[in-house]
């Protein structure tokens, strides 16, 4: 039977006026206000976990839709904070991660609704009333109107057009039932999936995903080296670098990201942090500007050897939304990577150890390979045992929420830069 011909659906029990969307695009927070606010909703934004903490305390919303990659805190963190506070405000994720150890963490931390993104925004308002009846149902059902605890989790509840109240198991959803007061065919919303009561609204097959690792740049916060200021590196989408919005300095060297576990994920895939593994400068760290950079003896080069071994420009190394490539330019002595002599243009992978003549490099980042990883089989790693002794380690042990976001951010970004790898996006002429 065809849709149209079922009775349209009003949801019912939860009060849904006020709507705070936690999101640093600014594009898709716009998207999604002018779609709810068509609908009656009241939005309110926020950009960062800052200002989301800050609007709740001030006025609490009726619901939070919250996207979970954001600069500096996580919105796994966000929620697992929202849900401390108060338990009954319904919370959907709306991500472009489709991890089950995405999903997973999420779960943990409190999420009502995991939405995979892009999804069809005229649908979201009447997501947004099914998940909230559902959490309504859940902390303010009385003893006699309870079921057994089993259903309770599997169960969600709609309205007729009569006004009729409905409670129907979720393996219904997407069928059609007869309303037993106006005996009118009515359409079950269509949920995809639950995981640990948590709905899950997959993304719809004739939606494209669209995604690009660069997008990791945006999320790189560091601690300036002159005044100590706390700010995005790259705050747009062209990889160029800013100086320190309060001292106006450039960063150099090596980038001061401690106890920044998501910042320390994104900048290892930014794949443009490379660290010397000899001489005096054994351990440091050089982020790569959005440019050509040269290794070489000229003064021209970026990368400088004094090795008589090496050429006035002997290696070429080019950033790009993929990854870093190494091109030797026609030297005696070559370039390795892992010891291997190349002859052509090389993508590094994480972990891969540059030789040109003396001086070797490493590409900084995650040496697991994700190229044949599907978003089912990534989990979260069992332990992490990085220096004891680190600011890094105390960070991490009393965040553990940080740690594993940062974990399956990376590991998300580390996907669709092997996607990218595999299929790259065709150039233009």
């Amino acid at each position: 039977m065809a849709r149209d011909e079922f009775t349209e659906f009003n949801m019912s029990g939860a009060s849904v006026e006020s709507v705070l969307v936690v999101d640093s695009n600014p594009e898709s927070v716009e998207q999604i206000k002018t779609t709810l606010e068509a609908e009656g909703f009241a939005v309110s934004r926020a950009k960062d976990g800052g200002q989301a903490h800050s609007t709740i305390q001030m006025s609490r919303p009726d619901c939070v839709i919250l996207s979970l990659i954001l600069p500096g805190e996580s919105g796994f963190e966000i929620c697992e904070w929202i849900k401390q506070k108060d338990k009954t405000i319904p919370v959907l994720a709306l991500t472009t991660m489709e991890l089950k150890a995405a999903k997973e963490l999420a779960a943990r931390v409190g999420v009502d609704a995991y939405i995979a993104k892009p999804c069809e925004l005229e649908t979201l308002g009447e997501k947004i009333h099914i998940v909230a009846d559902i959490v309504w149902t859940r902390y303010h059902q009385t003893d006699e109107e309870s079921e057994s605890e089993t259903d309770t989790e599997s169960r969600m509840v709609f309205a007729c057009r009569c006004g009729k109240k409905l409670k129907v198991n979720l393996k219904k959803r997407g069928k059609a039932m007869v309303c037993p007061r106006c005996s009118q065919r009515v359409q079950i919303p269509d949920i995809y999936e639950t995981a640990d009561g948590m709905l899950t609204w997959e993304r719809p097959e004739s939606i494209a995903q669209v995604s690009d690792v660069s997008d990791a740049l945006k999320f790189i916060t560091i601690r300036c080296q002159h005044c100590n200021t706390f700010y995005q590196l790259f705050p747009g989408t062209d990889g160029q670098s800013r100086a320190c919005p309060k001292c106006r300095q450039e960063q150099v060297g090596s980038l001061s990201i401690k106890g920044a576990p998501l910042s320390s994920a994104a900048l290892a895939n930014s794949m443009r942090v490379l660290i010397f593994r000899t001489g005096s400068l054994n351990g440091k760290k050089i982020l790569l500007p959005n440019r050509d950079v040269y290794i070489g003896r000229s003064k021209e080069c970026l990368i400088r050897a004094k090795s008589r071994k090496v050429a006035e420009k002997h290696c070429l190394l080019r950033p790009s939304p993929q990854g870093l490539s190494v091109t030797d330019l026609d030297t005696e002595s070559g370039t390795h990577v892992n010891s291997r002599k190349i002859d052509q243009e090389t993508m590094l992978r994480p972990g891969d150890m540059l030789l040109v003549g003396a001086l070797r490099l490493q590409l900084d980042g995650d040496e697991r390979d994700m190229t044949n990883q599907s978003p089912e089989s990534v989990h979260l790693r069992d332990s992490f045992t990085p220096d004891s002794n680190s600011s890094e380690m105390k960070f991490r042990q009393a965040n553990p929420t940080a740690r594993d976001a940062a974990e399956v951010i990376e590991a998300h970004w580390s996907i669709i830069r092997n996607q990218a790898l595999v299929d790259p996006p065709p150039t233009s002429d």
